[in-house]
């Protein structure tokens, strides 16, 4: 495990990554943009496994009902990069979107590499050492689904 951990840099791919880390106070110096107001759950299992979420508004343009979905990756030996797909099932069946790559400075990750129709190149997201929970994130579902629940309810 502590050979992994520094095989890897595991400790700087776990947590929560948005544009907005609480706390910093150079936040204009770090550079932290991005277009699409993306923002990352992820864990480390299994030594370089990423497991986790990534939620952007061009999500729902894939027609998930969520405003996020599954992303998992291996992260490459340094653990600067990590190569990702991001998918999500629907009727049972795991649907793979696409694949890009992360990198991770230590603090910063940026997102390269996805299809272009995807919107998340050149975004950049930041460590948030106080995040708000996932949970809270204003449109967990996207639109047109709460739309479609409360025609269904009246």
């Amino acid at each position: 495990m502590y050979v992994s951990d520094l095989m890897y840099r595991t400790e700087i791919w776990t947590g929560i990554f948005d544009t907005f880390p609480e706390g910093f106070v150079d936040m204009n110096d770090m550079e932290v943009s991005s277009l699409v107001d993306a923002a990352l759950e992820i864990e480390v299992v299994e030594g370089n496994r990423l497991d986790g979420r990534v939620w952007w508004k061009k999500s729902c343009d894939l027609g998930s009902p969520y405003s996020g979905l599954l992303l998992e990756g291996y992260i490459s030996i340094g653990g600067s990069s990590a190569d990702v797909i991001v998918y999500d099932f629907r009727g049972g069946q795991r649907i793979n979107y696409f694949s890009g790559n992360l990198s991770n400075d230590g603090l910063l990750i940026h997102f390269s590499g996805f299809p272009h129709q995807s919107g998340l190149n050149g975004s950049r997201i930041a460590h948030n050492p106080e995040p708000a929970k996932i949970e809270n994130w204003e449109d967990l579902y996207c639109e047109w689904f709460t739309q479609e629940i409360q025609q269904k309810e009246d």
